[in-house]
C-alpha cells in the first residue's frame, strides 16, 4: 500500500474536550471496564470479530490498486470495482483495454477453493428475462482477465467470458457460462498483462483480446439495454459451493493504461494523485491492515455521504467501545459544507419508531474533525437519530466540541471511547468524560433496527446555500488498540399502574408505559421487582423478547444475563382493583353421577375481590349455565348469593353453587356459566363445567 495511506504519525492531534460543552451534565468518571478485542496483529481482518472484508482502491505510484479480500466462510461474491462515470456516460464505452498486472492471489482452501480474479468487462445487455428496471436478471457480463477457473481452481490463468446473471442484485451468475476460453500460457505474479474487451452491439458479438489472439461469442435472442449498467475494472472473490463457505480468498491486481472505444489516447493512466472524478464515479477506498494498525480511507465528493466502517461483527451486546485512533488525513477543498470525520462509535438502540431502514435509531460517536477554516484539528461527540431508509438521513440531536485546538502537526495517537449503559451516553476523550441523557427518545425505546458499533473515517455532505460548485473531501484514520466492553441488556416495561428496579441497581421504571433498560455483565443474576401502585395488584410477568426465563406470578423475576438470554426484555403486568378471583378456576369436572341418585353432584364457587389496598368494591353478576353438550337442566345454579348482593367488598368473598345431575348416560356433558364483574382486565369471565352421566 502506499506510502501515503499507511504512515503512521504523520497528523495527529491531542483531542481537549472542554467541560463547558456540557454546562447541565455532571462530569463522571468513567466506570467502564474494557477488554482487549483486537490490536490487528494478526495481519488481515479477522473475520470472527468484524463484519467486514478488506479493500484497497487507490492510485499507487501511477497505477491504480485494487484489492479484495473475503472472509472465512463468507458468501461473496465480495467485489472492489472502479466504474466509468464522472462526467462520461458509461453506456458509451463499448471497448475497454486496460494492463493488468496481478500481484497476490489467494484461493484460500485447496479442497474448497474461492475464485480470485482481476478483470475488465461489464454488463452490456439483458436478455429479455429482467422483470423491469433494477432488476439484474437476464444482465450479461462480458469479462477479460487473470483468475481462476472452474477447470483450474488453483492455477491463475488469462480468460475471457460471457455469463448471464441470475439474481436481481447481481450477486450470482448462472453455474455455466456462456462462453469461456483460456489462453495457453503460463500466468505470473507482477507480470503486467494488456487485455481488451469489446462489444459489437450491430452483430451483438463480445470479442476479447489479447497478444494478437481473439476470442468470440455472438448472442442470439433478446437484445435489451442492461437493467443495472456497469462498465469498468475490478477484482473479485467469488464464494465457495459448499455451505462452510471455506477459507479467505483474496485478489490484488494494478491496473494502468486504460483506453476505451479504440481511442489512440488513454483514457486514464492513472498518473494523477487521486481517482478522477471526471472520469469514474467511485473514489479512493481503503480498509486494510498494515503494520499492525487498521486503515481506513474515504473520498467523497458534494452530493452524497461517504463513510468507511468496520462494523463489530455481534454488535448487540457490545455497550462500549474505545480505540487509539491516530488522524492520517482530514481535508475539504471547499466551503464547510463537506466535513471530514474519523471516528469510533455505533448506532445503539432505536426510539420505537415505526418506519422502515434506520429510522428512529440512536448512534453516538466521538472523534475528530477540521475547523472551520480547514487549519486545525477539533475534537467532536454527537448524538443523532437517522430519520430515514438509509445513513445519510439523520439529525443530529446532541453535540459538543473541544474548545481547545490544535494545528495538525501534532505527533501523539488519541484515545476515544464512546459507552451506552441504558439511559445515558458517555464520551471519553483523554482524561475529561461526558454523559448526555437522551430522555426524550427513551419512553418506547427498543432495540437499534441496525445496530452498528465500531471504527469509522466519514465525510458529512451539508450544503452550502448558494454554492453549486463541486468539492471533495478526503478522512484517513488508523486506528489501534481496539476495546471493548460486553455486557447483556435487560429491558423491563409496564403495562398497568407499578414500579420495576433491578438488584443490581440500573432499571428503575414506574408508571404506565414506563419503559427502561440496562446492560450487565455476563452470567450476572438480575433480579427484577415488580410492585404495583395505589389502587393496582401485581398480576403477572410476560416474556417480550429475548430468552424466556419463565418467571412465576411472584413479584421478584431472578434472570441470569448470558448469551443466551441476553437482550431480554420482560413486561410487569398491574391489574387496577377491583381483580376478580375465582375458585375452583375453569374447567370444573364433577367426575361421575349416576343417572339414578337422587343426590346430584354439587360444587361450590367462590368469588374473591383481591384487592392490596382495598381500594373499590367488585360487582357481580352469575348467569345460569348455558348447556354445551348434553340436556337442558342438568347443571343448575342454585344458592347464588353473588348475584343476590351484587357487591364484593374489598379483599371479601361471595359464593354459588353449581348442581350437576345428569338425566341420560353419556360422558362428556358440558355447559359454561359467565360470572360479570367491573375487574378492568377481565369484565367477563367463563367457567367451563363438565361430567360424565353413569
Amino acid at each position: 500500500m502506499k506510502k501515503k495511506v499507511l504512515r503512521k504519525g504523520l497528523l495527529v492531534v491531542l483531542l481537549a474536550f472542554a467541560t463547558f460543552l456540557l454546562p447541565h451534565a455532571p462530569v463522571l468518571q468513567a466506570a467502564t471496564t474494557f477488554t482487549p478485542y483486537d490490536d490487528f496483529s494478526e495481519g488481515v481482518i479477522d473475520s470472527a470479530l468484524w463484519n467486514n472484508y478488506e479493500f484497497v482502491r487507490e492510485i499507487d505510484n501511477g497505477r491504480l490498486w485494487l484489492l479484495a479480500r473475503s472472509a472465512n466462510g463468507s458468501t461473496g461474491p465480495i467485489s472492489n470495482t472502479l466504474k466509468f462515470g464522472g462526467d462520461v456516460d458509461p453506456s458509451t464505452i463499448t471497448t475497454i483495454t486496460a494492463t493488468i498486472t496481478p500481484h497476490q492471489f489467494d484461493y484460500g482452501d485447496p479442497e474448497n477453493p474461492t475464485k480470485a480474479m482481476a478483470m475488465v468487462g461489464g454488463r452490456f445487455y439483458n436478455d429479455g428475462t429482467s422483470s423491469g428496471p433494477g432488476d439484474c436478471t437476464g444482465d450479461i457480463i462480458g469479462q477479460i482477465g487473470i483468475g481462476y477457473t472452474n477447470g483450474s481452481p488453483t492455477v491463475p490463468k488469462l480468460f475471457c467470458s460471457v455469463s448471464r446473471f441470475n439474481s436481481s442484485d447481481c450477486s450470482t451468475t448462472d453455474p455455466t457460462p456462456l462462453a469461456s476460453a483460456v489462453w495457453p500460457i503460463t500466468v505470473s505474479m507482477d507480470t503486467p498483462y494488456t487485455v481488451t474487451v469489446a462489444w459489437d452491439q450491430s452483430t451483438s458479438t463480445f470479442t476479447a483480446t489479447y497478444s494478437g489472439t481473439t476470442k468470440t461469442y455472438t448472442a442470439s435472442g433478446t437484445i435489451d439495454p442492461p437493467r443495472s449498467l456497469f462498465r469498468g475494472l475490478y477484482t473479485k472473490v467469488l464464494n465457495n459451493t459448499d455451505e462452510s463457505g471455506g477459507k479467505a480468498g483474496f485478489a490484488s491486481a494494478y491496473f494502468d493504461n486504460v483506453y476505451t472505444n479504440l481511442s489512440s489516447d488513454p483514457y486514464d493512466d492513472f498518473s494523477a494523485d487521486y481517482i478522477a472524478r471526471t472520469k469514474w464515479s467511485n473514489y479512493e477506498f481503503v480498509r486494510a491492515i498494515a503494520d499492525n494498525h487498521l486503515t481506513l480511507f474515504a473520498r467523497g465528493f458534494t452530493g452524497a455521504v461517504t463513510e468507511n466502517t468496520l462494523p463489530v461483527a455481534a454488535p448487540n451486546n457490545v455497550s462500549a467501545i474505545q480505540a487509539t485512533v491516530t488522524p492520517g488525513e482530514l481535508s475539504s477543498d471547499g466551503p464547510a459544507g463537506l466535513k471530514p470525520f474519523i471516528y469510533v462509535g455505533g448506532r445503539f438502540f432505536n426510539d420505537g419508531s415505526a418506519g422502515d431502514g434506520f429510522e428512529g435509531d440512536i448512534g453516538a460517536y466521538v472523534g475528530l474533525k477540521r475547523t472551520s477554516d480547514g487549519l486545525y484539528y477539533i475534537g467532536k461527540w454527537k448524538v443523532v437519530r437517522f430519520t430515514g431508509t438509509t445513513m445519510s438521513d439523520f439529525e443530529e440531536i446532541a453535540g459538543g466540541e473541544s474548545k481547545k485546538v490544535l494545528p495538525p502537526n501534532q505527533s501523539k495517537s488519541y484515545n476515544l471511547s464512546v459507552a451506552w449503559d441504558g439511559t445515558k451516553f458517555t464520551f471519553v476523550g483523554n482524561k475529561e468524560t461526558f454523559s448526555f441523557t437522551p430522555k426524550t427518545y427513551m419512553a418506547n425505546a427498543t432495540v437499534a433496527k441496525a445496530p452498528f458499533k465500531g471504527l469509522g473515517a466519514m465525510i458529512i455532505d451539508q450544503p452550502v446555500p448558494g454554492d453549486t460548485n463541486i468539492h471533495e473531501a478526503k478522512a484517513m484514520g488508523y486506528f489501534n488498540n481496539v476495546m471493548i466492553a460486553t455486557s447483556y441488556f435487560l429491558t423491563a416495561d409496564i403495562a398497568g399502574s407499578g414500579t420495576v428496579k433491578s438488584g443490581p441497581a440500573g432499571i428503575n421504571c414506574s408508571n404506565a408505559g414506563g419503559r427502561c433498560s440496562a446492560p450487565f455483565l455476563p452470567n450476572k443474576q438480575v433480579v427484577l421487582t415488580a410492585k404495583a401502585a395505589t389502587g393496582w395488584v401485581f398480576n403477572r410477568w410476560y416474556y417480550v423478547s429475548g430468552a424466556d426465563p419463565s418467571c412465576t406470578t411472584k413479584t421478584a423475576c431472578p434472570i441470569t444475563m448470558t448469551e443466551a438470554t441476553g437482550p431480554t426484555e420482560m413486561r410487569a403486568v398491574f391489574s387496577q382493583d377491583p381483580t376478580l378471583l375465582v375458585s375452583p378456576a375453569s374447567p370444573k369436572n364433577f367426575g361421575n353421577v349416576k343417572v339414578t341418585s337422587t343426590k346430584p353432584g354439587v360444587v361450590t364457587f367462590s368469588v374473591t375481590n383481591k384487592t392490596t389496598k382495598g381500594a373499590v368494591p367488585l360487582t357481580v353478576a352469575v348467569s345460569d349455565p348455558t348447556i354445551v353438550s348434553g340436556n337442558a337442566g342438568e347443571f343448575t345454579r342454585q344458592n347464588d348469593n353473588c348475584t343476590t348482593a351484587g357487591t364484593v367488598q374489598p379483599n371479601k368473598k361471595c359464593t354459588f353453587q353449581i348442581a350437576f345431575k345428569p338425566s341420560s348416560v353419556a360422558d362428556g356433558k358440558h355447559a359454561t356459566i359467565t360470572i360479570t364483574t367491573n375487574d378492568p382486565s377481565a369484565l367477563t369471565k367463563t367457567i367451563d363445567l363438565w361430567g360424565n352421566g353413569k
